[in-house]
């Protein structure tokens, strides 16, 4: 199986368990619980569209990343350099934005109204092709990474890598070296901002002939890996899902179920509890994680100043900048640490979710 979008995957199991939800309210007659559960989820303030944005270099593909990530081929690929606004594809509660492409002598710039529909963004894709920056390119990336202050939700990527020959490796290894140094010749770091080599095109012609090899090659999974990361850290996923599942959870709650089907109604109790469980489990797993961090922090300090008045000042000015350059290092481990267990522990929730969606064997009657 292709890699998939794990936000487009959880918006299809959120989707699937509205669905059974509302069949469910519906069989049962409950209008009021109904109304009751569509006000709780208009009122959800901190649920909206994930926005991505696309933009860059005059053809370079980005149309086509779309339709790779989406696997929608009906997607237009405007070839014309002229265009002038913004194109937007919706797609599983995601909202795909292709913007006019840059080049020197036509486009050199965004205008405002771009700028307005980028500002609103979650995530920004800057896409390059292997000529990578020229001037005019790398004076819109800085103007909407640091003027426009976006540079915390930038990515670069770098397509049609399949057009270029020798090893791939190699290549991403010569093309990173080339993008480092137009960087600091600037007074700008290429780290701050992640960085993706594929070929969109490729993939999908390697998805369309079920070529394993062809999609390997293209690197648009491990993008897609990119993606999942990048969007998990910024607690997108969590944000945009843990509360209207708690909602429909809810809702199961006050259904009479048993007068439609005993067994469903277990059903429920039983998908009631893993939720609960789930979330005892990360409070558990989150304590643990701190809980080691705190206890060796204090193990390094205490050893520390012991040592006060046994050694000479210069070697426990040493040993002091070892410590604290160890505990950020500590910091930033546990902070992963934290980070990752969080996300295991939701990705465990969903695939509950996603299991409990497709039980047809005691659900069928109601929503076959």
């Amino acid at each position: 199986m292709a890699q998939q979008f794990n936000y487009a995957v959880y918006q299809e199991r959120l989707s699937r368990l509205e669905a059974k939800t509302r069949a469910l309210l519906k069989e049962t007659n409950n209008t009021e619980l109904t109304c009751k559960m569509d006000s709780e989820l208009a009122g959800l303030q901190d649920r909206k569209e994930l926005r991505l944005a696309f933009v860059g270099q005059y053809s370079s593909g980005k149309s086509t990343i779309i339709s790779a990530l989406t696997g929608r081929k009906d997607i237009k690929i405007d070839a014309n350099v002229a265009t002038d606004h913004v194109s937007e594809y919706k797609w599983n509660n995601i909202v795909l934005m292709d913007t006019p492409g840059i080049l020197a002598g036509k486009v050199e710039s965004h205008d405002e109204s771009t700028k307005a529909a980028l500002k609103e963004c979650d995530l920004i894709f800057y896409v390059l092709t292997s000529q990578l920056f020229d001037d005019v390119l790398f004076n819109n990336f800085i103007d909407l990474a640091y003027n426009q202050h976006f540079a915390d939700k930038m990515f670069i990527v770098v397509n049609k890598m399949g057009m270029e020959s020798g090893e791939f490796d190699q290549l991403v290894d010569n093309y990173t070296i080339s993008l480092e140094k137009i960087f600091s010749e600037r007074g700008y770091e290429l780290k701050n901002f992640p960085l993706a080599f594929i070929d969109a095109a490729d993939y999908m012609d390697g998805i369309d002939e079920n070529d394993n090899e062809f999609v390997q090659l293209s690197n648009f999974e491990h993008f897609i890996d990119m993606l999942n990361v990048f969007v998990a850290r910024k607690g997108m996923i969590k944000k945009q899902f843990d509360t209207p599942v708690r909602v429909y959870q809810s809702y199961l709650k006050n259904i009479a179920v048993t007068a439609v089907d005993k067994t469903l109604s277990d059903k429920y109790n039983q998908f009631e509890q893993k939720l609960r469980y789930r979330l005892s489990e990360l409070k558990r797993d989150t304590r643990n994680v701190l809980s080691s961090f705190v206890s060796t922090a204090l193990s390094e300090v205490i050893s520390l100043s012991n040592d006060i008045g046994a050694i000479d000042e210069t070697e426990w000015k040493s040993k002091q900048e070892a410590l604290n350059s160890e505990l950020q290092n500590n910091i930033s481990n546990t902070s992963a640490e934290i980070e990752k267990t969080i996300n295991d522990n939701y990705e465990r929730l969903m695939n509950e979710v996603n299991d409990f969606c497709s039980k047809g064997n005691y659900s069928a009657p109601l929503w076959a």
